[in-house]
């Protein structure tokens, strides 16, 4: 939904001869900085999910009153190893939903910052050209 509207408004000021050069240096920046972006949030993302874990992690512990009971629900206790892997396990999926979550939230606040960026474009009037036909 951007990318097409973006290139048109960043190529619709170039003239015709030059068209070709500066629609490969707009892919060249795109594309660079899809990358610089992807592994922003990637990192992002590594790094909420390991400091959830951390905090998650703090509560799992043989005097937390509702470990205990959901450990009995499953007729498991805080020393068995089975409730060691059910724990990890759901630790991770928690953890990384977290981590998603506010991944999710920092690209949502990202594009909220660059939003009035759009009144900086320049508004381009369409010239009516004679279409030209072969026959």
């Amino acid at each position: 939904l951007t990318f097409i509207p973006l290139s048109t408004m960043c190529l619709s000021s170039i003239p015709n001869h030059l068209i070709n050069e500066a629609s490969g240096l707009y892919s060249l920046m795109r594309v660079l900085g899809s990358s610089a972006g992807i592994s922003i949030i990637i990192t992002y993302f590594t790094r909420q999910t390991q400091a959830s874990w951390n905090e998650l992690g703090g509560f799992i512990n043989p005097y937390n009153e509702n470990l205990t009971q959901y450990l009995q629900a499953l007729n498991l206790n805080p020393t068995d190893p089975l409730a060691m892997q059910i724990l990890g396990k759901e630790l991770s999926i928690y953890s990384q939903m977290q981590g998603m979550i506010d991944s999710y939230f920092l690209i949502t606040f990202c594009f909220i910052v660059m939003l009035p960026l759009i009144f900086l474009f320049e508004r381009r009037k369409i010239k009516n050209q004679p279409v030209v036909t072969l026959d």
